[in-house]
């Protein structure tokens, strides 16, 4: 965590079920459950490769750091990933063994597994409407890649280039939507009483973001 530069900042806070649940989204939940038991089976059968030791290091780390701190998920997943050849290699291993009348439940398997993938495929590109279920939105699954390419919009719209702000993360991710730093005005996530400018994205006639923009 040293090496690689691992933030230990704050108090700790345990993201075990979230992080979880991230990887069943990337997975699909049958499927992750299959990848939990082929890292089991493999690892207890001695079969263990160097494709294993990267898949098996990487989502114990990250289930071990999830115990105090949120865990970036974008930092492990490429590792664990990889796994998907012994998944498969395992799964065919024990499905080609067993006459038909015996594969019914890998059968059922791979149904669940290719109904889940294609519905987190869909979701991946049509999650928007999903907004109007959730009482609060910052409770999407994708809602931190969300809003700020309509954020830089409406700041470009006003002719602002350059802003300062009270959250790296935010300005990071508009620098990319060409709104840079600068001292003329200050946006902020916090309520702002004094003089500003409430600027609100909305997906589908909802509201999902709000931001304060305050002139110097």
């Amino acid at each position: 965590m040293y090496i690689y530069g691992f933030s230990t900042n704050g108090k700790p806070r345990g993201f075990l079920v979230d992080t979880f649940g991230i990887y069943a989204t990337i997975f699909s939940p049958f499927l992750f459950l299959y990848f939990i038991y082929t890292i089991y089976r493999t690892g207890l059968k001695n079969e263990r490769t160097l494709i294993w030791y990267i898949s098996a290091t990487a989502l114990i780390l990250s289930l071990l750091i999830s115990f105090r701190q949120r865990v970036y998920i974008e930092d492990f997943a490429p590792f664990v990933v990889i796994s998907i050849p012994i998944m498969l290699k395992t799964f065919f291993s024990a499905y080609r063994v067993r006459l038909k009348e015996f594969r019914k439940g890998y059968n059922l398997l791979v149904f669940l597994v290719v109904t889940m993938l294609s519905l987190n495929v869909i979701l991946t590109f049509i999650n928007k409407p999903m907004y109007l279920m959730l009482p609060n939105p910052s409770k999407h699954f994708v809602y931190e890649y969300h809003f700020v390419k309509e954020l830089a919009e409406e700041l470009t719209k006003r002719g602002i280039k350059n802003i300062r702000t009270d959250n790296e993360e935010l300005a990071l991710r508009l620098r990319f939507n060409n709104i840079n730093r600068g001292d003329d005005y200050f946006l902020t996530l916090k309520k702002y009483d004094g003089e500003s400018e409430r600027i609100s994205v909305k997906y589908y006639g909802k509201e999902v973001f709000v931001a304060y923009l305050i002139k110097l």
